[in-house]
């Protein structure tokens, strides 16, 4: 089989297009093609069920609270970036205070994320065919999760990657990329962070026609600039503002609870998907079968794509393999970026082995496992003359599966039941499977009579996982105390346990809502209790009239 360089043998390579030459306008047109096909994969998906009643809770609520005057980490606990809240914020006050509108946002974030994967593909030298294998991937590791879980900051390191490029290729300083990395960390300050040095180490990095050292100089100025117009602007505010609360909310308590949150490999997990997929793949009915694999392949890829980025990078450790890797400068610009953040969301990562925190990983590595896997294979001429058709099969296979789940998703929303609550307006549950009280007690507290502030807390406060912050929201009931969000290692201890009690005190609460749902026992320190039972035994001591409704306690004076 004879060796052959891609970037010489244009007949064989896979991906090369030169869309240079079209105008910017038809450029654009595949990035926004794709978008659009991802939105419309996400938005029915966006408006059934509740979803995640603590991680959702936190984020919808936050921005209630600021659209209210409130300021995060003054006025409310937050160990996240102000963004969200601020953003959220501003979108309810236009189109009113609706779940559904943060849902909408999550669905474009996401396909905004999943045509910025594509584009970048595009853009290092890919057909459109390869660049929509990790978009699709992409977007079928995201089903049947919730879709707030791509952070907009995830989308915004991507689109700073994009500008980043074009700012080098075009010889501009990078102030437009340093302002959506800024904008970035403002959402999550540590995604922001990351994105800040990867494109600093690009901006630095040695090429054939690297600028002079004043140049480099100049543009990571540039980049620093436009950092901190916003990232600067944004924590300068609130560190004025407060800067003691903000350095606990953001530094001290996150360092505190790592340990009550932390997870390690699941091995077992992986083994037991493993084997899932084995099964699937020995089935008779094959059609269905490999519909179902492909869903199973891009969620498993979540887990094993640090192994499957090592195993791939191995090989370019050759400086002459690389050489030929990088003739193409934004690829090169592409690659190094992504790299160095991949690199970087290992510190990230190992806080918490999970689904949710390993998919940023996940959508920064598909970009480099397409790019690598496309070079390797487009250095074997016979190789890459075969694998035309089968790629071709494999495109219309996965876009069929996508359209199949898309309009099970339709069908999965007509058959739903409406939600019928002030908040939830458009959306659609399977009630059996979700409500478990849940409606019934929002209820109650919508149509109280007392519409005075509430505690929503979790049975026992010596050990805690999550609280139930999503009926904050829809029952349009404002919080009464400092701490509404619940955190093993935080709420845990006697101090906030009293402030607690003092903020339940001091607004006269007079109704508390507790869910008691099963204590989920992770491998960590979530799991001991602190001894502390201050709030328990104020809890039951003043709010003795009870009603139980699902699975969750209705307490009141």
């Amino acid at each position: 089989m004879e060796l052959q360089n891609p970037e010489s043998q244009e007949d064989f390579d896979l991906g090369t297009d030169p869309s240079k030459k079209r105008r910017k306008l038809t450029r654009h047109l595949p990035g926004l093609a794709v978008f659009v096909f991802a939105l419309a994969y996400f938005l029915p998906q966006a408006a059934f069920g509740v979803g995640s009643l603590f991680d959702e809770g936190i984020q919808v609520f936050g921005a209630e609270r600021v659209l209210a005057g409130d300021t995060p980490y003054l006025d409310f606990y937050c160990i996240y970036g102000p963004g969200t809240f601020y953003w959220l914020a501003g979108l309810f006050k236009v189109f009113g205070v609706q779940l559904i509108v943060s849902r909408f946002n999550d669905a474009v974030i996401c396909a905004l994320t999943g045509s910025f994967i594509f584009t970048i593909c595009r853009k290092s030298g890919l057909a459109n065919s390869w660049s929509l294998i990790p978009t699709m991937l992409f977007l079928a590791a995201l089903e049947g999760n919730m879709l707030k879980i791509v952070s907009p900051a995830l989308m915004l390191l991507l689109a700073a990657g994009l500008r980043l490029s074009a700012d080098l290729e075009q010889n501009r300083r990078p102030i437009a990329t340093g302002l959506l990395l800024g904008l970035a960390a403002v959402f999550r300050h540590d995604f922001g962070v990351f994105g800040f040095v990867a494109s600093l180490l690009v901006i630095s990095w040695p090429r054939d026609d690297s600028p002079e050292k004043k140049e480099i100089i100049r543009s990571s100025v540039s980049l620093v600039t436009g950092f901190l117009l916003v990232a600067g602007t944004v924590y300068g505010a609130l560190l004025f503002a407060g800067f003691y609360a903000v350095f606990q909310n953001l530094v001290i308590y996150p360092s505190t609870f790592i340990p009550y949150r932390v997870l390690p490999y699941p091995i077992d997990q992986v083994i037991t998907q493993s084997q899932g997929l084995a099964a699937l793949l020995s089935d008779k009915n094959v059609f269905l079968s490999c519909a179902i694999a492909f869903f199973s392949i891009s969620k498993l890829l979540v887990f094993t794509g640090p192994i499957l980025t090592v195993l791939l990078l191995a090989p370019i450790v050759n400086r002459k393999l690389r050489g030929v890797l990088f003739q193409n400068k934004e690829r090169q610009t592409f690659f190094l970026y992504l790299v160095a953040l991949v690199i970087q969301f290992i510190t990230y990562v190992t806080g918490r082995l999970d689904f949710w925190h390993l998919l940023p990983m996940f959508v920064l590595s598909l970009p480099i496992w397409i790019i690598l896997i496309h070079f390797y294979i487009s250095r074997y001429r016979k190789v890459a003359s075969l694998l035309r058709p089968i790629l071709f099969l494999l495109m219309s296979f996965m876009m069929l599966n996508l359209a199949g789940i898309f309009f099970i998703n339709i069908v999965n929303y007509q058959k739903g039941s409406p939600v019928k609550l002030k908040r939830a307006q458009g959306m659609v549950v399977d009630t059996g499977k979700e409500s478990a009280g849940l409606f019934e007690i929002i209820h109650k507290l919508e149509t109280d009579k007392r519409q005075t502030p509430i505690y929503v807390g979790a049975q026992r406060h010596d050990k805690v996982y999550v609280n139930a912050i999503m009926i904050y929201f829809l029952s349009g009931r404002r919080n009464a105390t400092y701490y509404y969000h619940l955190e093993p290692g935080i709420t845990t201890t006697r101090a906030v346990q009293e402030n607690i009690i003092e903020d339940l005190i001091s607004n006269q609460v007079d109704t508390v809502v507790l869910w008691d749902r099963d204590f989920v026992d992770e491998p960590n320190r979530s799991r001991e209790s602190s001894g502390v039972t201050l709030l328990d035994e104020f809890i039951d001591r003043e709010y003795k009239r009870s009603t139980k409704i699902g699975v969750f306690m209705l307490k009141r004076k």
